[in-house]
């Protein structure tokens, strides 16, 4: 059947002539990519071969319904049909190079390879940085303020001095004050905050014979105070290629986007989660963050020793390129994990 490919790219209805022809292909993921493909808009997906898919015959409703959802047929390629592709030697060399240039260089190793990502992929990327550091309490000392506070004095092992001021109802005086100084650091001192939970405070409460009611606010406070001190770094680049689509036009639109890649507590838990899989995609709808629900995430988590060191991700629109952007991204992860590993000793 002759087809008048300048229609179809004009029409963004479904045509009696491409319903048709879906109807003809032996496959569900092909049926759908041609309506997907053909009569909307071009997307930037490649129509796959018809082979590589399950055989699956495609009715008049069907094909309706699955236009009206296009992120279904996006999940359906990546899933059934998309395969990675290898890295060519120039991107394998130009990513080798400026890894190894740069690997005692954290901080600017983490911009450089957002910058190339973003480069090699136009679309955003979105990188964490190692989480290699995990302080630890060196020592605790309390001090009485006043009836209703204390002032809690925390060194770190990175010689960090913080200084703070915990509510407390009925603080306790300066010598019952040095009970719970004495108990905390007895318990804490020389651990990082993940070994400072529930345990930890039962045990304090068991062995030291503290109050709950004082020491709750006083954990709360250490952990808080170890966690800006492990806080996470976040880079970004080519935030301004989200411009370049047309979906994101609209100004209310794209200022939603850019904001949403200023707040550093989204972007780590856009980036988080474990998976079994190297390459996660999250599709549209599929996304928790609101403001990017009309964007596609492709994300992967870089390891030592089997645990998570970082994270990188790029955003761009759910017409996105998955290949290209799971393909690139799956290479870096590659290079990096295996440098990390040469570097441990691994």
């Amino acid at each position: 059947m002759k087809r008048n490919r300048k229609k179809f790219e004009r029409d963004r209805k479904i045509s009696p002539e491409t319903r048709e022809e879906a109807m003809t292909v032996k496959n569900r993921a092909s049926a759908l990519l041609l309506i997907l493909l053909l009569g909307a808009a071009p997307a930037l997906l490649p129509l796959p071969a018809a082979a590589e898919a399950e055989a699956y015959t495609l009715t008049d409703a069907g094909a309706h319904d699955l236009f009206t959802n296009r992120a279904d047929g996006y999940r359906l390629y990546v899933d059934k049909l998309m395969q990675y592709r290898d890295l060519t030697q120039d991107e394998i060399s130009y990513l080798h190079k400026l890894i190894l240039s740069n690997i005692n260089q954290i901080d600017y190793l983490m911009q450089e390879t957002a910058r190339a990502l973003s480069v090699l992929t136009n679309y955003t990327a979105i990188i964490s940085e190692p989480h290699v550091k995990k302080t630890k309490i060196k020592r605790i000392q309390l001090v009485p303020l006043d009836e209703n506070s204390v002032v809690l004095m925390l060194i770190t092992d990175s010689k960090t001095i913080k200084n703070l001021v915990v509510n407390i109802q009925e603080a306790p005086d300066y010598e019952e004050l040095q009970k719970y100084t004495e108990a905390l650091n007895k318990l804490l001192a020389g651990r990082a905050i993940e070994e400072i939970n529930e345990s930890a405070a039962r045990e304090l409460i068991r062995d030291f014979r503290v109050e709950r009611r004082v020491l709750a606010p006083l954990l709360s406070a250490i952990i808080d105070t170890v966690q800006t001190e492990d806080d996470v770094t976040i880079y970004t680049s080519g935030v301004k290629n989200i411009l370049g689509f047309p979906e994101f036009s609209n100004i209310e639109k794209a200022k939603a986007i850019f904001q949403t890649l200023e707040e550093k507590k989204l972007l780590i838990t856009l980036l988080g989660g474990e998976s079994s899989e190297n390459v996660r995609i999250v599709i549209g709808t599929e996304n928790t963050i609101a403001q990017l629900q009309d964007c596609s995430i492709v994300k992967a988590n870089y390891k030592l020793d089997g645990s998570t060191f970082g994270s990188i991700g790029v955003i761009g629109p759910t017409r996105m390129d998955y290949m290209q952007a799971a393909s690139m991204l799956n290479g870096i992860i590659n290079i990096i994990n295996n440098t990390l590993k040469a570097i441990a000793g691994g």
